[in-house]
């Protein structure tokens, strides 16, 4: 009994950890890219968008890589085949 509730504190715990994680380097990253396309004379609107793009095709991205590196190449053409088929439905 005690050693569930030990595993369950921990792993809440290292999920509390890993979104504070996660928010603290996307902050990093935006100041960084704001701070970069400013630089080169970009505009706020467009560096923006660039930055949602990023963030919606990444996680997409990274899914086809480890699929295919695990040999389920079907998985990564299905996810591929998915995301071209409902973005131009959800987004325009």
């Amino acid at each position: 009994m005690f050693s569930s509730i030990l595993l369950f504190v921990l792993g809440l715990l290292v999920l509390v950890f890993g979104i504070v994680l996660t928010v603290l380097r996307a902050d990093i990253l935006v100041r960084g890219a704001v701070s970069l396309a400013t630089i080169f004379g970009v505009s706020p609107t467009t560096i923006g968008l660039t930055i949602v793009a990023m963030g919606t095709f990444t996680p997409e991205l990274v899914a086809t890589i480890i699929s295919t590196v695990r040999g389920d190449a079907s998985l990564a053409w299905k996810g591929r085949w998915g995301e071209r088929s409902t973005s131009p439905i959800f987004i325009g």
